[in-house]
């Protein structure tokens, strides 16, 4: 029996013939096929509470059930009153999916393996709503995101928008074009009639009845008017033979891998055939062209089109999603990120997120706009229903991408587990990062050669308090300041060690001026907070505290020194050093490649502690102002500048006295 036409709430045992579907609201009910009764308004079954109160228009509740099997007279009837209004809103959403992709994806596309209806997620919303607004985009997504499948989908809704045109579908090979194709060509068969909800939206959109239109494996031709050269749509690898006819949109999915984008050559063939193939082919007026793929280096064909100033949408498996070249676009289900720092590549969120079914948390926003955390008397609060200012705001954009099909469990373990060992990896396939070891500042090589010196101390994780004879520092970047509100404070603790031996597989090896990482710590912090923290790792790690300082950031250490006036805290302020390249940021990298820097790292799985992986994610992917430096990347960086103010490093002698910093404690 073929698959019937009903809203996503309706009850499944009102199904609706197919044949009545078609038929317009005011006519005459069609003739329905023998054996098939249509189906009848359920009758409304009153509680007793309803009955007591009968003398009411409507009861207070109702239980909807299904009618016994329906007389001769309602049969000749036809469809029912209920039966029209279900018909009315099918058709309603039909029209709306015929505007709308994201519409049509939800109404007549099946889950691939189950065939289940699809509710649409919001990260799909974007994606559609995106592609719709611009003719040409880009779209990073992560690997198992449904970006294929969306496309699919695309295809579908393009052909049936207008049958006289011609589309491609392009991938990295022809095997793999056809994957997607054969997907559609499904749809467009139905020979099971499966897929009702795609003939309703576009009723004339079917297999050409034409002899000559023959179907391929990479080739379908719609039914469409005669004289059209060229096929509706056909499937075609990159380096394959492109047609001559003109093409009125092109789906360029999965296009790249990691065989042509390993090295420069083989990234600039694929540059050269996109540009000089693909792009001659479209149609001079009133084509689309769309790119989907996860990026696979920093100069791959998705980042060329951006750099070319193609809008690009990029979303990360945990939530991040960034927009470049599209600065007039704007969608209700995105929202900035409080986090965002980087004005260049702001980090937006998905507003649905924004919900407690995510498990997004209580937050009220202040006088001057900023959104902080509810505290647990607030959140009472607002459960009595007393504070009606509280809402669900994903405030430390925890809540991932997908979560219905990749919860935060499931990242963990791609990124702890299966990835624990390749980050960057996994940073790649599903946080859409790239990077170029060969020209990055900070090379993977050299972090795996710290953990392995921490492995073969016994330095496996934080320590929870230092009495040892070395100097210890903590570096704080504050979360505090006009533009900086909404960032993470950060504090990075770590010892000097004057000189220590490591076994390796060669030898001993002998280091001067180890820096042994203790403790790292990042959150939103109140500033109250913010100076106990400073105060206890003070008195557990002994540690001298370098403060990057303006007006607010001052204040705060102020007010540390207002506790405790014996607290070693110092003021910093950044200038033209912070780019130089011994005592700059990039003045880090030189340590770590000295491997002047032990690592905590857990010899079993090499997991290293969450801040210290943030962090070394900072590291690795690190680019030069204008850019960013990271939180955890800068508390580092001053904690470092501190240590040479003191002269802790033999040749290093900073403007501090080591008697001093000694009678400082």
């Amino acid at each position: 029996m073929p698959r019937t036409l009903l809203p996503l709430d309706a009850p499944s045992t009102n199904e609706l013939p197919v044949g009545v579907l078609f038929a317009p609201l005011d006519a005459p009910a069609p003739e329905l096929a023998p054996k098939i009764a249509p189906a009848s308004k359920p009758k409304v079954k009153t509680t007793p509470k309803a009955k007591a109160k009968s003398k009411k228009t409507e009861p207070e509740e109702a239980i909807l059930e299904p009618e016994d099997e329906p007389d001769q007279a309602e049969e000749e009837q036809g469809p029912s009153s209920y039966d029209r209004a279900l018909l009315r809103a099918i058709l309603t959403r039909a029209e709306r999916a015929r505007r709308d992709p994201a519409t049509f994806f939800e109404f007549a596309l099946r889950e691939e393996k189950t065939q289940a209806r699809i509710t649409i997620a919001a990260h799909q919303r974007v994606l559609f709503a995106f592609v719709n607004a611009f003719p040409r985009c880009v779209i990073r997504m992560p690997a198992g995101s449904s970006k294929t499948f969306c496309m699919a989908g695309l295809t579908l809704w393009l052909l049936g928008l207008d049958v006289t045109e011609r589309g491609g579908m392009i991938s990295a090979s022809q095997e793999q074009a056809s994957k997607p194709f054969s997907m559609v060509q499904d749809y467009l068969e139905d020979e099971h009639r499966a897929y009702p909800e795609l003939h309703l939206v576009f009723p004339e959109l079917r297999p050409s009845p034409r002899q000559k239109d023959k179907w391929t494996e990479t080739r379908l031709v719609v039914d469409r008017p005669p004289g059209i050269r060229d096929a509706s749509l056909a499937a075609i690898g990159i380096d394959g033979a492109l047609q001559g006819a003109r093409l009125s949109w092109i789906l360029v999915d999965d296009v790249l891998n990691e065989e042509n984008t390993s090295t420069p050559a083989a990234r600039q063939k694929v540059n050269r055939l996109f540009f000089s193939k693909v792009l001659s082919r479209k149609d001079i007026e009133h084509s689309r062209i769309v790119v989907t793929n996860t990026p696979w280096h920093p100069s791959d064909l998705t980042y060329a089109l951006e750099k070319a100033g193609w809008p690009t949408l990029t979303m990360s498996i945990e939530g991040d999603i960034t927009i470049a070249n599209a600065d007039d676009w704007d969608t209700d289900d995105l929202r900035s990120d409080p986090r965002s720092r980087d004005p260049r590549n702001e980090n937006l969120r998905l507003t649905a997120h924004d919900s407690e079914d995510y498990g997004a948390p209580l937050c009220r926003r202040l006088k001057d706009g900023e959104i902080v955390r509810a505290n647990e008397q607030e959140a009472d609060a607002f459960q009595r229903g007393e504070r009606r200012d509280l809402f669900r705001f994903d405030i430390d954009g925890e809540i991932p991408l997908w979560p219905e099909k990749f919860p935060i469990e499931a990242i963990e373990e791609l990124r702890d587990v299966t990835y624990v060992n390749e980050p960057q990896t996994y940073n790649q396939l599903y946080r859409c990062l790239c990077r170029d070891d060969a020209s990055a500042k900070c090379k993977i090589e050299w972090i795996e050669r710290c953990k392995d010196q921490a492995i073969a101390l016994g330095h496996h994780s934080f320590v929870s308090e230092y009495r040892g004879s070395n100097f210890t520092v903590t570096g704080v970047d504050l979360a505090i300041g006009e533009d900086e509100k909404h960032d993470y404070t950060a504090l990075f603790t770590f010892e000097i060690i004057p000189s220590i031996t490591i076994p390796t597989e060669k030898g001993q090896r002998q280091i001067r001026n180890a820096r042994k990482i203790l403790d790292v710590e990042y959150g939103r912090f109140a500033g109250r907070s913010v100076v106990d923290k400073i105060v206890d790792k003070v008195r557990r790690y002994q540690s001298f505290v370098r403060v990057e300082t303006n007006a607010a950031q001052d204040f705060l250490r102020q007010w540390v020194l207002d506790i405790d006036a014996s607290i070693p805290v110092r003021a910093h302020t950044t200038g033209k050093n912070k780019t130089q390249r011994i005592i700059g940021v990039e003045g880090l990298f030189i340590e770590l490649e000295g491997g002047a820097w032990i690592i905590p790292c857990d010899p079993a799985t090499r997991r290293v502690p969450d801040a210290v992986r943030r962090w070394i994610d900072e590291c690795l992917y690190y680019q030069p102002p204008p850019a960013h430096t990271g939180d955890l990347l800068m508390a580092s960086w001053l904690g470092r500048a501190q240590a040479r103010a003191l002269g802790a490093f033999d040749g290093e002698r900073g403007n501090g006295s080591i008697a001093a910093g000694i009678a400082a404690r």
